[in-house]
Order: C-alpha cells, then sequence, then structure tokens
C-alpha cells in the first residue's frame, strides 16, 4: 500500500485550483482521501486509484480552494486511506505548499508594482 503525490511537490506555488496528481493503490476497495488544510480552514474529499487488489493506479484532482477562509499562506496537500478496522488514516502523505497571493485573506499582491508602471 502506497501513495505518491508528484504533484504539486514540496514548497510549490498554487491557485484557488491545486492540482493534485501521482500513483496510489493497495487501498481497501481502492478508495483514498485527501485533505488540504492550513489549520483554520480545510477541503477535503476521495477518489479511486488502482484496482483494490493491490494494483496501483494513477490518479489526479484538481481541488477548488477558493471558498476556503484561509489565514495562512502555506496549506498542507494530505493523502490516504482509511482503515476499514477502525477509521485510522494511514500512508498519509502529506506536501506543504505555498498559496499564490489572491488567495489568503487580506494578502497583498505581492506580484504587482504600482511604481513598476
Amino acid at each position: 500500500m502506497s501513495i505518491d503525490i508528484q504533484q504539486p511537490r514540496a514548497y510549490d506555488l498554487v491557485t484557488s485550483s491545486i492540482r493534485v496528481g501521482g500513483m496510489a493503490g493497495g487501498a481497501f476497495e481502492a478508495t483514498f482521501n485527501y485533505r488540504i488544510h492550513e489549520g483554520h480552514d480545510e477541503f477535503t474529499g476521495s477518489f479511486m486509484a488502482g484496482d483494490g487488489a493491490g494494483g496501483h493506479g494513477q490518479f489526479q484532482l484538481i481541488v477548488d480552494v477558493s471558498g476556503a477562509a484561509f489565514q495562512l499562506d502555506r496549506v498542507f496537500v494530505e493523502v490516504f486511506w482509511t482503515s476499514p478496522e477502525d477509521g485510522s488514516e494511514l500512508g498519509k502523505v502529506v506536501v506543504p505548499v505555498i498559496l499564490g497571493p489572491k488567495i489568503v485573506a487580506g494578502y497583498q499582491n505581492w506580484l504587482y508594482c504600482s511604481e513598476c508602471g
């Protein structure tokens, strides 16, 4: 049972549409979960990869976090599978990423310079 997140990479700059992709397999019924959070708000969901009998498969999803009330400019992308026995999160992989400036509430657009013309 393994999860390999190939996109995004650690400390990538991401937008409000976060692409998450990689390889995963071996989970119960081939079902995996994701969570994108920064400690104040989170987005969660699930997807399927592999064949549920140990086979691996590619996955790619786009998570729209534009409605998030994120207060920090760094978030964590987590992918894991849930144990059918006790609901614990297994095989979790965590990737820290940086949100683009227009995503964080109250964060100035540092890519724009009004004096640069």
